[in-house]
């Protein structure tokens, strides 16, 4: 089967001036944690960010029936700004871009492409000495793209809260939400510990992981992972299958992960992290019929970069 082509030429190439001219660790609207605000009042922040992730071919079922083999790369171009209105108030903004390719084997019910473009609207507030709450909505269009409707529009919600206990023991937790997803609504909770000089615990489900810090610069990681995405198909995308109950409705991408990598520090503001291991499953799940289809194991690879300035 061939590979999937992936991205249209000027959407590849931007992404590619996107992550080589800025580094760091790619933070998505879906992160665990509370991103810590500045301290000064009436400052500004940006962070850039961009990530890519491929997974290899594995078999793909449906209801007892075996198709073709199907790879899948992942995609994801951002931009945000955080304006510190007072010593506990800081407003958020941006953009967000993500894109998921699937080489779908021949007659699998399945769409090649679906995007999301989001603008992420929200607030860090610091409520108590220890304790911080974020706020965040992404509305935007999640779709094929195939045609833009109202239905094509969702709006993502995340909710966070945060408690340094000490200065090494961060707990975390809060709630994903987005109501047409086949799980309208994602916990994670967990908490953040550096039990050693080199090595912090990240204890948060559902991304756990250990970390080693070598030195200033490097840090190597292990762990899970789940990355995901839900978006609307047209309103013809059934029919061209024999499947007019797949017409207009919300299709999840899942993708259950292992594995590990190192984080590089470049400069004081910008960062580089690459890491690969096993996608345990991937799971594509309509909304309405409730019907899944999935694969077997395959490797994958990632890397991401940000700037914060």
């Amino acid at each position: 089967m061939e590979m999937n082509r992936g991205l249209p030429g000027w959407l590849l190439l931007f992404t590619v001036v996107i992550i080589g001219g800025f580094a760091g660790t790619a933070l998505s609207a879906e992160n665990a944690s509370v991103t810590a605000p500045a301290e000064e009042a009436g400052s500004v922040h940006h962070e850039v960010t961009g990530d890519f992730s491929y997974t290899a071919p594995a078999r793909l079922r449906f209801d007892g029936t075996r198709y073709g083999d199907l790879d899948s790369q992942q995609y994801h171009v951002g931009y945000g700004i955080g304006l510190r209105s007072s010593p506990e108030w800081e407003w958020r903004t941006g953009v967000d871009f993500h894109a998921l390719y699937l080489g779908v084997p021949a007659d699998a019910p399945l769409p090649e492409h679906l995007y999301g473009v989001g603008v992420p609207l929200g607030f860090n507030w610091k409520f108590a000495d220890r304790w911080q709450l974020r706020v965040q909505a992404r509305p935007g269009i999640y779709s094929d793209f195939e045609d833009i409707t109202l239905d094509d529009v969702f709006v993502p919600i995340m909710l966070g809260a945060s408690y340094d206990m000490t200065t090494n023991l961060n707990l975390l937790g809060g709630l994903s939400i987005e109501y047409r997803r086949d799980i309208p609504v994602f916990p994670y909770f967990g908490a953040r510990w550096k039990f050693a000089d080199q090595w912090t615990l990240v204890l948060i489900f559902p991304r756990p992981s250990i970390e080693y810090q070598l030195n200033n610069q490097l840090t190597l990681f292990a762990g899970g992972g789940l990355r995901g995405m839900a978006a609307q198909v047209n309103e013809h995308f059934g029919t061209d299958y024999g499947r007019r109950d797949l017409n207009n409705t919300t299709l999840t991408y899942w993708e259950v992960r292992a594995g590990g990598g190192l984080r590089y520090q470049l400069a004081k503001k910008f960062t580089f992290e690459v890491d690969g291991g096993w996608a345990i499953e991937r799971r594509m799940v309509y909304r309405d019929p409730d019907e899944t289809l999935k694969t077997a194991g395959a490797p994958y690879v990632q890397c991401s970069v940000t700037a914060r300035f």
